[in-house]
């Protein structure tokens, strides 16, 4: 299988790591934030950010966002 994009769905430390390891791998990163997570670094190290659940905390965004199910992504297109 390959692939050339992952889709981060975590912030914080955890996603940072998980970047530097894709960018070790040649892989193109993808974050998404809420709206309080504006300012966070997980956001700006994403090759691509994008951010859902507009008004909602980071957990409400995430757990009602469908965007996170592909291949319909009903937040918007990430690819």
């Amino acid at each position: 299988m390959n692939f050339s994009k992952i889709l981060i769905a975590n912030r914080g430390e955890i996603a940072i790591r998980v970047m530097r390891a894709a960018t070790e791998l040649g892989k193109r990163t993808i974050a998404v934030y809420a709206e309080e997570d504006k300012l966070s670094l997980h956001r700006f190290k994403a090759d691509e950010a994008y951010q859902i659940g507009a008004g909602m905390t980071p957990v409400g965004a995430r757990a009602t966002c469908h965007c996170l199910e592909p291949p319909k992504l009903a937040c918007g297109s990430l690819w």
